[in-house]
């Protein structure tokens, strides 16, 4: 099962672009936005549960939080995997971005209970053109101290897509 949470679309690429991988080594996946889970979800009769969200201002999203603080145990007592989106985690990022990006996984990780198998930290994007003026003002701000572009009148895709096949094709190997 993929569960997911997107705010402004990246993160739903983002398990999109994994599921192909995923069917064509035999998985069947049923993928789901954590805000929209069906009545009486369980992740029983799953084998496996990839989770992937986006992390804003060091957080990720409440429903997503929510929901792997309610199935932490669950989460861990099974084969897991989480994907952290992160806008600053792209390959042009600094020693210290990364290590941020990082940061943001372990300190969510600790805090839920949730103990997956592997966390995964996949590259954001940078969507000006959908912000409001204080959020594009403040992410051009920190793209001019990391030496990014600046151009507010364009969205900026900061992930490796090959990358992330790779990752996905690591994962459709495993086995639980």
């Amino acid at each position: 099962v993929v569960i997911y949470a997107t705010s402004n679309g990246h993160t739903e690429r983002i398990v999109r672009a994994v599921e192909p991988v995923l069917v064509r080594a035999g998985h069947q996946v049923a993928m789901h936005r954590v805000d929209a889970l069906p009545s009486g979800f369980t992740l029983e009769g799953f084998d496996h549960a990839l989770l992937a969200a986006p992390i804003y201002y060091g957080k990720y999203p409440k429903p997503f939080t929510g929901y792997v603080g309610r199935v932490a145990a669950e989460l861990s007592a099974m084969p897991s995997t989480f994907i952290s989106v992160c806008g600053s985690a792209g390959a042009d990022a600094s020693a210290k971005a990364l290590k941020g990006a990082r940061d943001y996984v372990d300190k969510f990780l600790a805090a839920s209970g949730w103990r997956p198998r592997a966390a995964e930290i996949v590259a954001g994007e940078i969507a000006f053109t959908r912000y409001g003026i204080v959020t594009k003002f403040v992410l051009r701000m920190i793209n001019l101290a990391a030496g990014r572009s600046t151009d507010t009148s364009r969205d900026w895709v900061y992930a490796d897509w090959d990358a992330l096949a790779r990752f996905a094709e690591r994962l459709a190997a495993s086995r639980p």
